[in-house]
């Protein structure tokens, strides 16, 4: 063996020589690879902390988001039943002064005079104080324009104009009825007939058709479907083609 190292020494050098660049290399690269994995695992663990910061932001902001638009669609619940409690109201009360007119005693009464009950104490279909119900009717009117007005981003412009059309109805009633009202040449009897008259005569048609139409338009809102029959999605195509036709 020593004689084989003294005769091939060189040989083996050189041999000794050329591999150091492989073994240096090879070294350098596990040195690389062994500081490029560390470094690769320490930049995991930071992307997965801010992943799960950033997704815990997102999460909360998400049940923010749920919370607030579920305050929201409380809020326009609220409102949608408010409106259509009001449009009913402002019907019924329409009728019930409208119905003065088929008492078969109307022309008798003295409308000078209070009724043997002191007014005040009146039954509420008491023909004597049909007055207080025009001017009831008149203050529930304002109040009822005051709240679509005040509501109004919570419905969609068709919707609005909608219920600006009823009121522009109901404002031309109110001011026919204080035209008769504040007429001098007519006697008190005479106004609370032409009243009566002016209310029983009021088309309510159109006032209902548009009630109808807006009962739909909140049952669409609160994706209620109209029709039993359809769900609300085909109900929505079913009224799109319609319009366009």
């Amino acid at each position: 063996m020593r004689d084989f190292i003294i005769d091939h020494w060189l040989d083996l050098l050189i041999v000794c020589i050329s591999a150091m660049p492989t073994i240096i290399l090879f070294t350098i690269k596990g040195r690389i690879t062994h500081w490029f994995n560390k470094d690769l695992e320490t930049h995991k663990t930071q992307l997965d902390r801010k992943s799960r910061q950033i997704q815990s932001s997102f999460d909360t902001q998400l049940e923010v988001m749920r919370i607030e638009f579920g305050l929201i669609q409380t809020e326009r619940l609220q409102i949608l039943k408010e409106a259509c409690i009001r449009i009913t109201e402002i019907l019924n009360q329409i009728n019930i002064i409208a119905s003065f007119n088929s008492y078969d005693c109307k022309e008798n009464v003295d409308y000078k005079n209070k009724c043997i009950s002191n007014s005040e104490n009146c039954m509420d279909d008491c023909i004597i104080n049909y007055w207080d119900k025009i001017v009831h009717f008149d203050k529930y009117t304002c109040e009822t324009y005051d709240f679509f007005k005040n509501n109004q981003m919570f419905f969609p412009l068709e919707v609005v104009n909608k219920h600006l059309e009823i009121i522009g109805m109901l404002f031309n009633l109110r001011k026919e009825a204080y035209d008769i009202s504040y007429d001098k040449k007519e006697s008190e009897k005479d106004q609370a007939l032409k009243c009566f008259e002016l209310f029983y005569n009021f088309d309510k048609k159109k006032i209902n058709e548009l009630q109808s139409e807006l009962m739909n338009e909140y049952r669409f809102l609160i994706g209620v479907s109209p029709l039993k029959s359809l769900p609300i999605y085909e109900y929505r195509l079913l009224n799109s083609q319609l319009k366009e036709k």
